[in-house]
């Protein structure tokens, strides 16, 4: 597991006061007794730091999340037994859509309360970063 998603565990479980599963555990434990008696960087430490040109952590802990919140939207759309490729291209209309229908929608800390679980998915997802531009990207995602 990545070590950018292993942080946003981190996150998730302590917002939801559940404990971290062992290995996001050991990993966090680790990498604070590596700060704390080596000196170093806490982003060293946990693994966290790029090379030039790479995305940063919190780059990526974005698309992780926004990744996560395209496919919550694509089981909501995915009412029939169909290719990943058909849903791809299912998502892909359906983001458009939202996007011509709500353009400044990502202005509001939340989605509005008439939001079908769907559409709110698509909210989350577009406030962690912007939409892939294909189907092909989609499906990716979606494997």
């Amino acid at each position: 597991m990545d070590d950018a998603r292993k942080l946003w565990l981190v996150v998730e479980y302590a917002q939801s006061g559940k404990p971290l599963p062992a290995d996001v555990a050991k990993w966090l434990v680790c990498g604070i007794k590596t700060y704390v008696f080596e000196g170093a960087s806490l982003d060293i430490c946990l693994g966290l730091t790029t090379g030039p040109g790479q995305r940063s952590a919190a780059n990526r802990i974005r698309e992780l999340v926004r990744d996560d919140f395209l496919r919550d939207a694509a089981s909501f759309i995915h009412f029939d037994d169909v290719s990943a490729w058909t849903l791809a291209k299912r998502l892909k209309r359906s983001i458009d859509i939202f996007t011509e229908t709500h353009p400044d929608i990502t202005k509001l800390s939340c989605p509005p309360t008439s939001f079908s679980p769907a559409k709110c998915a698509l909210f989350h997802a577009l406030k962690f970063g912007d939409a892939p531009k294909s189907a092909r990207q989609l499906y990716r995602i979606l494997l």
